[in-house]
């Protein structure tokens, strides 16, 4: 049985599909902030640098990813809303 507390973990216990959107939400995240803090907190996989700012979260039938700090995003001009 996959540990869930670990990220690794976590993902493992989705079983597929969610596993494999989860994984590629992973790379995504990890490759735009390789030195972000990964881990396992309210449920969720939560990354941080200075504070959380992504969540990826598994439903029963989806993955989501959740921003924090959503208004200094918009600020910067190349994450701007299309």
């Amino acid at each position: 049985m996959a540990d869930d507390r670990t990220v690794d973990g976590y993902i493992a216990a989705l079983g597929a599909p969610r596993d494999e959107i989860a994984r590629r939400l992973r790379t995504a995240v990890r490759f735009a902030a390789p030195d972000a803090k990964e881990s396992v907190k309210y449920g969720q996989v939560v990354y941080e640098a200075d504070g959380p700012f992504v969540a990826l979260k598994a439903f029963p039938k989806w993955v989501t990813l959740t921003f924090w700090r959503g208004a200094t995003m918009a600020a910067e001009p190349e994450l701007a809303p299309l």
